[in-house]
């Protein structure tokens, strides 16, 4: 029997939209259309000199965007059973497997809107925070991961966002 196999490696290219505001409301779906976004390869963010791709957070260092969203395509070949996530996110972040939430860290509950803050700034912004992704969310065919990664402040000095994940 053969053990896991990852299907987004850590340090892949994803898609992303740092203007501020909010894509459509379907931005977690996995037929949205993210085409004209960004792209670039984790780790994703500003602020720290690890950082492989900086993304903008508006003109005002004292009023950074408070939410940045992410988009990655994976094709499976068939349904696999559950799979594992793995999210590194400064400040907090909500992930999303074709339009279905699977995971929050240091976020509220309840709605999260563009403007809705991390619960703290004080975490282990490189620590991977692992999530299981429930059995039937991913199909054979194109599968959307889809993650809003949000600020606890508007000052703060760092963003930062990867995510790696295995089936099997």
């Amino acid at each position: 029997m053969s053990g896991p196999v990852e299907v987004i490696p850590a340090n892949s290219r994803w898609r992303y939209l740092d203007t501020g505001v909010a894509p459509a409301a379907n931005w977690t779906a996995k037929n949205f259309d993210d085409y004209v976004w960004a792209q670039g390869t984790g780790s994703l963010g500003y602020g720290d000199r690890d950082i492989r791709t900086i993304i903008g957070f508006g003109g005002d260092p004292e009023r950074k965007h408070v939410t940045t969203w992410f988009r990655h395509s994976v094709r499976m070949t068939t349904a696999p059973g559950a799979a594992t996530i793995w999210l590194q996110a400064d400040d907090g972040a909500i992930v999303y497997v074709n339009g279905v939430e699977v995971a929050r860290t240091n976020l509220p509950a309840g709605p999260i809107g563009p403007r809705t803050y991390a619960l703290t700034w004080d975490i282990d912004e490189t620590a991977w925070h692992q999530f299981t992704v429930p059995a039937g969310l991913l199909t054979s065919g194109i599968n959307a991961v889809a993650v809003e990664v949000h600020q606890a402040w508007r000052v703060s000095s760092d963003l930062r966002f990867d995510l790696r994940m295995s089936v099997g």
